[in-house]
């Protein structure tokens, strides 16, 4: 099998398939025992099972129209049927891995359509991933190339979706539903609650537990599909922290556990209830519309392939005057510094604060992203020597603008790197790296992998031999879906070109100013790595800039980490701009 890993906010990290697989997953209806619905998590310290005795509170339906008054009434609950949810949070892709931060936007509207949108960092990069359920049709969309989901996917993903929609209540006062009064009393978090199994043809059995006391559903359990064995598991999703939304009680926070184990928990940011959504909504995902030119700022540059585009910032004088290049870092990572619900501006800013200090800008979407998509052709046949070539051509063809006096280069993360190539053959007048690894890609995901699956050594052991294969130029077709963000096979021949440089001998090759630049608190790349590439440079200049994360931002702690990311009021450390323009109008005066 071959699957991608994507969240959504009913708790469920879904497997979809990004190929087809022999092994259809089970939709037999054997029903969850009592002893499974007593252990949960959510029971006690120690997993033992809760104290069971016979239900007294009447037939399951009338448990089914508590919970409904509970939420509101039948008029609020069908609110639910069609609507969008947003919600952030943190989990580990394998129950004991690393957690990885992540946001979702799901949207729903009963009985068939459903489109989950999320973005999460998975082994040191960014990821984004649409997944689309429409009828007997569906999609997923990863880091911008879509594709069918595979008749096994699909159906693992309708299957939990049909879970997901039987606590929305109202469908199950229908006939299509066998309810059956769970006998045993099982408390969650604390709090005694009544249970009912639900069974229909064709379907997993699922139980849901409401409180005893006010009705509002606590608890989800359900058998998934496990990508990494392919064997059924059990799952539960507690549910808390209600609150009124629109006339609706709604929980805010989710935690779900798989065979026991905690693997998720996340809080709402945003609910909206629709009448109806527009139904392109859960069409196949397909690339980002041309976003509207600014006529005054707008740039671009022919390649063979198509056109790139860009945005001029220029200070508010008549030139000429000095511009650079802003390479922007690996990933789905447009002109702003900003993917698809990680919007930071950090670029943007960026760009705004060099021209604010009388430095132009240009910043670009790289082939393949934002407005440059159509540009970017397959994926498989994507190489790193191809964002080289790119940005030499941007920086050539700002030579020959008259509104320019001098051109550097600055890349930020895997910009850095391309931008290091471009310096030296289009002979920039300065060179500025931020965020740059120091380090050889491979060796730093040699690394990661090792610390992040150190609880998983056959997966560890399976990544490390991927890895090699790749290092040595081959490609890998079987890929465990765990390894699927970093290694899917439609990358790797990228991955192969880009596992062939060294920065060190790059940065050390370069013979204009250059500038080394890293914040104390980025996780993604250390202080050590910058230190690496300053003293490879006889001419390099090191700025170590305290607080500043990977988006050039303060973050100390982990919330300040999250907001960065993701709130683009935010402003860029000062310490930053303010050496990095001393620098630059030094070396442009050389």
């Amino acid at each position: 099998m071959k699957y991608a890993l994507a969240v959504t906010t009913a708790g469920i990290l879904l497997c979809c398939g990004c190929g087809e697989s022999s092994t259809e997953p089970s939709t037999q209806n054997e029903p969850l025992t009592q002893q499974e619905a007593s252990q949960s998590p959510s029971d006690s310290q120690d997993g033992s099972p809760a104290e069971s005795s016979p239900s007294t509170t009447g037939s399951a339906l009338e448990i089914v129209d508590k919970a409904i008054e509970a939420q509101g009434g039948e008029a609020m609950v069908r609110k639910l049927r069609t609507m969008r949810i947003k919600l952030n949070g943190k989990g580990a892709m394998i129950p004991g891995q690393a957690e990885i931060a992540f946001a979702i936007e799901d949207t729903w509207q009963m009985p068939d359509r459903y489109k989950t949108v999320s973005e999460f960092e998975f082994q040191g990069n960014r990821v984004s991933q649409t997944q689309i359920i429409n009828g007997d049709q569906g999609w997923m969309n990863f880091n911008g190339q879509t594709q069918p989901l595979p008749v096994a996917a699909l159906t693992e993903m309708k299957e939990q979706k049909y879970a997901e929609d039987l606590d929305r209540l109202l469908d199950l006062k229908s006939d299509d539903y066998n309810l059956e009064v769970l006998s045993d009393e099982v408390n969650v978090d604390g709090q005694p609650t009544v249970g009912i199994k639900i069974s229909r043809e064709g379907h997993r059995n699922v139980e849901l537990y409401f409180d005893k006391s006010t009705g509002l559903l606590l608890k989800r359990k359900q058998a998934v599909l496990d990508a990494a064995s392919g064997m059924e598991i059990a799952q539960e999703v507690i549910f808390s922290n209600y609150e009124d939304v629109d006339g609706v009680k709604h929980w805010k926070k989710l935690v779900a556990y798989r065979a026991g184990k905690k693997f998720l928990e996340g809080t709402v940011t945003e609910i909206e209830f629709l009448e109806k959504i527009d139904e392109a909504e859960f069409a196949a995902p397909v690339k980002p519309a041309p976003r509207p030119k600014d006529l005054r700022t707008s740039a671009e540059l022919k390649t063979k392939t198509g056109t790139l585009y860009g945005t001029f910032d220029l200070p508010d004088r008549n030139g000429p005057f000095p511009v650079v290049v802003i390479i922007a870092g690996s990933g789905p990572t447009d002109r702003d510094g900003n993917q698809r619900l990680m919007k930071n501006d950090s670029l943007k800013l960026l760009g705004a604060g060099l021209a604010a200090k009388g430095i132009a800008a240009l910043r670009y979407d790289k082939r393949g992203i934002g407005e440059s998509a159509p540009a970017g052709g397959k994926e498989e046949d994507f190489r790193f020597e191809m964002l080289v070539d790119d940005a030499t051509a941007w920086v050539e063809q700002l030579r020959k603008d008259k509104r320019f006096s001098k051109v550097g280069i600055i890349g930020h993360s895997e910009g850095s790197l391309i931008g290091t190539f471009a310096a030296k053959q289009a002979k920039a007048d300065a060179f500025v790296s931020i965020a740059g690894m120091g380090r050889r890609f491979s060796e730093l995901l040699r690394e990661q992998l090792t610390k992040n699956l150190a609880q998983r050594p056959d997966l560890r052991k399976r990544s490390l031999q991927i890895l090699d294969e790749l290092v040595a130029g081959r490609t890998v077709e079987e890929v465990p879906p765990e390894l699927v963000a970093e290694f899917r096979p439609s990358v790797q021949p990228y991955v192969i070109s880009s596992f062939k440089y060294d920065p060190i001998k790059q940065i050390a090759s370069l013979e204009m100013p250059v500038m080394i630049v890293q914040g104390t608190t980025d996780i993604q790349v250390l202080v050590e790595d910058a230190k690496r590439l300053a003293a490879a440079n006889k001419n390099a200049q090191l700025s170590i800039v305290n607080g500043m994360n990977h988006v050039m931002k303060h973050a100390t702690t982990q919330p300040e980490q999250q907001a960065a990311y993701t709130d683009p009021s935010l402003p860029l450390v000062p310490k930053l701009l303010d050496d990095m323009t001393a620098f630059l109008a030094k070396a442009f005066k050389e």
